[in-house]
């Protein structure tokens, strides 16, 4: 069994689709991107996920991992190459100006996570095998808890989480 990361995301600041197209331009562009974790007030940043990505990443194993759109129901698969975690209790504005879209330059977040590669075309439908294994940006949700460990049915039931950054067991 491996863990997948899933990164959820909504074009907000953007036209439908456009956070997804700005970002795949700077990879074309320079073969990777800055996405920013936009986490709610209410989260906390995981701090020992994140640890664990980045000496995962310095040992050579990049993490399997998807964003998922909330507002169209949409998974794309991703690779992350590096993160960039605030210290605790801050935020941390772009690692690098210009590999961030241009409405992240102006903003700060906990995390940065470096994306090497966003699938084109998105997916409506699960991956199989995958389960609830943690929700590390909002552990004491009761709601959530109950979900660990139990199969994923369908995106829309990840949407429906209280959370913005899931870990999927997958077999």
């Amino acid at each position: 069994m491996s863990d997948v990361i899933v990164l959820r995301y909504r074009d907000l600041v953007t036209e439908p689709g456009g956070t997804i197209i700005e970002h795949r331009k700077i990879i074309e562009a320079r073969n990777y991107v800055w996405w920013g974790w936009w986490m709610r007030q209410y989260e906390v940043p995981p701090a020992a996920l994140f640890a664990e990505v980045y000496e995962g990443i310095r040992g050579g194993v990049e993490p399997e991992a998807y964003l998922l759109d909330s507002g169209q129901a949409e998974l794309r698969s991703c690779r992350i190459s590096d993160v960039r975690v605030a210290p605790s209790g801050d935020s941390i504005g772009p690692p690098e100006l210009d590999a961030a879209p241009g409405y992240y330059q102006r903003g700060a977040y906990p995390a940065w996570f470096k994306l090497t590669r966003i699938d084109a075309a998105g997916r409506s439908d699960v991956p199989q095998g995958w389960s609830f294994r943690a929700f590390p940006s909002n552990p004491d949700v009761v709601s959530n808890q109950g979900l660990v460990g139990t199969a994923v049915g369908s995106l829309d039931q990840v949407r429906r989480t209280d959370a913005t950054l899931w870990v999927m067991g997958a077999t």
